[in-house]
């Protein structure tokens, strides 16, 4: 596994994927994970296609239980943005947001097990 600051060294001063030249000290990836003391991931950011996310993972008590709140965007197949609130695997309430024909975006609170 390469440590972030192995990542930074590496990546310094090398041009960008895309060949924007990059700037000197940038960490360029499709992928980050940073992980706690313990090697559990607790923030993860991923760019997969036209999708780009980003993971706040927190670790529950008592082990196996956990909580995350995830952000993502698409622009695949229309612009959407989102906010969701995970536990214990299951999403408890997501926001999205999204343009319509009227030219106005619309917002949609889902609440699974409902309020």
């Amino acid at each position: 596994m390469v440590t972030g600051d192995e990542a930074l060294r590496a990546r310094a001063g090398r041009s960008a994927p895309d060949g924007s030249g990059g700037v000197p000290g940038e960490l360029v990836c499709r992928r980050l994970v940073l992980v706690d003391a313990g090697g559990t991931p607790r923030l993860v950011a991923e760019v997969a296609g036209d999708t780009v996310e980003l993971r706040l993972q927190v670790p529950g008590t008592p082990p196996g239980r956990r909580a995350a709140v995830v952000l993502h965007a698409s622009r695949s197949p229309a612009p959407l943005l989102g906010l969701q609130l995970w536990a214990d695997g299951d999403v408890v309430a997501e926001l999205d947001a999204w343009p319509g024909d009227d030219g106005r975006w619309h917002p949609s609170l889902h609440l699974p097990g409902g309020c």
